[in-house]
């Protein structure tokens, strides 16, 4: 049996749920995004009101790897962004230095976000 070595690390970070099925497309896209990255470990946390947390997925993070890209998983920058998440990294970072951190902005600002949204509005419009 071989033990897959990754070289890079992700969580996908979102608000939380107590609902099942607000979890459900997230854990999907999870588990998309861990199939067809085969040397990347993927991980999914939420901020509150679901499990897991920031620092219980990255308890689990393989040894192996030394940094890690943070996605919040977030349509904007609100409240949120511009305060809560940045201290969970913040603690996170404290927690586990070993591991370089990085936070990138809400995906719902991304170019590609916002032009798969334009192209699904314009489909909408033409009764695609």
């Amino acid at each position: 049996m071989t033990t897959t070595q990754y070289t890079a690390g992700l969580v996908l970070l979102a608000h939380g749920s107590r609902d099942p099925n607000w979890r459900k497309p997230f854990e999907q896209l999870q588990q998309t995004i861990q199939a067809q990255a085969s040397d990347a470990w993927v991980g999914l946390a939420y901020m509150e009101m679901a499990q897991p947390t920031l620092e219980q997925v990255l308890n689990d993070l393989p040894a192996s790897i030394k940094t890690v890209e943070i996605l919040p998983m977030f349509m904007a920058t609100g409240g949120h962004m511009a305060n809560d998440v940045p201290k969970l990294v913040h603690d996170a970072q404290e927690r586990f230095p070993q591991v370089a951190m990085t936070q990138h902005p809400p995906v719902g600002e991304h170019p590609l976000v916002k032009q798969a949204f334009t192209e699904l509005a314009l489909d909408l419009l033409r009764g695609v």
